[in-house]
């Protein structure tokens, strides 16, 4: 039995070279696999979701004082997050902003 997705996402930039050029960072961010692409249609929810979603999680599994670890809200244990998804993340964050789940 498996307690995970079948699947993973994998994202992706268009076009590196107009990233920095235009505002809208979202509208540049793709599935990067056919799987992912298909699956939007049929129920996977859309690039802008998925997003949103994921810059979301990120700070509530931090075990400080405003996540949801023991040092915080103490509703889930400790959550060692690796340091090659923290970076991902401030990266997003400081391109896109602030999204509403965060």
């Amino acid at each position: 039995m498996k307690s995970w997705p079948t699947f993973t996402p994998q994202v992706r930039f268009i076009d590196t070279s107009k990233i920095i050029v235009e505002k809208d960072v979202m509208a540049q961010l793709v599935f990067d696999d056919e799987e992912c692409a298909s699956k939007t249609l049929g129920g996977m929810w859309s690039i802008g979701r998925f997003v949103d979603l994921l810059m979301g999680e990120i700070p509530r599994l931090r075990d400080d004082g405003e996540g949801y670890g023991p040092k915080g809200k103490d509703f889930i244990v400790h959550v060692a997050i690796p340091e090659s998804v923290d970076a991902a993340w401030a990266m997003l964050y400081n391109l896109i902003g602030k999204q509403s789940r965060s």
